[in-house]
């Protein structure tokens, strides 16, 4: 990543590094999965392979179900280059206070629409969702996304969710999350299932 001109990292995860630079004239966002030499060589570079490519094919198949999500300018093995979304991490517009019931309405139809496709996040909090001048949701950061039907992985992204933001913001994303989910009422049930068994109460989220 060092060779390419203008990147400037502005992120480090667990699995990746996230750079800032431009490309086609315009700011691009550039998510690096670094090498682990502690693994052996050959497994790791295939898990680094496939784990990129899962999250770039979920990225455009969440983009072809209407989903607001970063476009994909290019795909390498290791790395995802694309579009920059200007605006404001909704986790910040909590952290300040700031109205987010209208940006937590429109990140529930969002999540909707990924269930709906048979798409889980994986990591459905506020931190990865950018709300733009326009007041509309964008979902980021799809490193622990999967394609599953499982009643359960879903309910965990309503769940994150649910943590990480008030009363109000959370009834404003529950209701359009089930406006537009037709089987809502069974992931809904599934999460009141998962939280009266304290199954997650000590799960520890990996951030790719």
């Amino acid at each position: 990543m060092a060779g390419i001109k203008g990147a400037a990292k502005i992120a480090e995860g667990s699995e990746a590094d996230i750079y800032e630079s431009r490309m086609l004239g315009a700011p691009a966002i550039i998510k690096y999965r670094r090498r682990k030499p502690y693994l052996i060589s050959e497994i790791e570079d295939e898990i680094r392979v496939q784990r990129n490519k899962a999250e770039a094919l979920n990225m455009n198949s969440a983009l072809a179900a209407g989903v607001r999500v970063p476009k994909i300018l290019l795909f390498t093995a290791h790395s995802i280059f694309m579009a920059k979304i200007t605006g404001v991490q909704m986790a910040r517009m909590a952290h300040e206070n700031k109205n987010c019931k209208s940006a937590a309405k429109d990140s529930g139809k969002m999540l909707a629409l990924l269930h709906a496709h048979g798409i889980a996040h994986g990591d459905y909090t506020p931190a990865n969702i950018i709300v733009d001048d326009r007041g509309r949701a964008w979902v980021i950061d799809f490193g622990l996304s999967q394609r599953t039907n499982s009643e359960e992985d879903k309910a965990f992204d309503l769940l994150l969710f649910k943590r990480a933001v008030s009363r109000g913001c959370y009834e404003a994303f529950i209701n359009s999350y089930s406006e537009n989910y037709q089987a809502a009422k069974k992931i809904l049930k599934r999460l009141s299932d998962i939280e009266r068994r304290g199954r997650y109460q000590s799960r520890t989220i990996a951030q790719a």
